[in-house]
């Protein structure tokens, strides 16, 4: 197979592939995306303790007006707090409350049980080499 077919191709199966983790869900698609958005905003400002708003924008590839949404919501639900930066009192940060890291932990649980469902159906060897693959793909595109 040439490489302009086998690209296509691993293209198709990994938006298929997705679109079927997706489909095991028993939430509604509405629920899906706002638990996939809390997760990833979770996540990065446990990885960024004081992250601003912009940075979460960055790291989500949303739109500023769209991170500071997504922000309020997660104040809103107690998840999130904002606090003022110490050398800059016009900059505004963000932190996990203890409630937004407990919700983190529980999500990524449900995240992790669902991955072990998914990867059940391959052997453990097969799972080394996608660790090998995708670990490569990071490494080649955060260069």
């Amino acid at each position: 197979m040439q490489q302009p077919a086998r690209t296509e191709l691993l293209l198709g199966l990994l938006i298929r592939l997705q679109k079927l983790m997706m489909k095991q869900s028993s939430e509604s698609h509405e629920d899906r995306v706002a638990s996939m958005l809390q997760y990833a905003a979770l996540t990065a400002v446990s990885e960024e303790r004081g992250m601003t708003n912009s940075q979460l924008a960055d790291t989500l590839c949303l739109s500023p007006s769209s991170a500071t949404q997504l922000a309020e919501r997660l104040v809103k639900a107690g998840f999130i707090e904002r606090f003022s930066d110490t050398s800059d009192r016009r900059i505004t940060r963000l932190k996990l409350t203890q409630l937004g890291e407990r919700e983190l932990d529980i999500l990524r649980q449900k995240k992790l049980e669902k991955m072990k469902s998914v990867l059940s159906v391959i052997s453990a060897e097969d799972q080394q080499h996608l660790v090998r693959i995708y670990s490569n793909l990071i490494e080649k595109l955060e260069q």
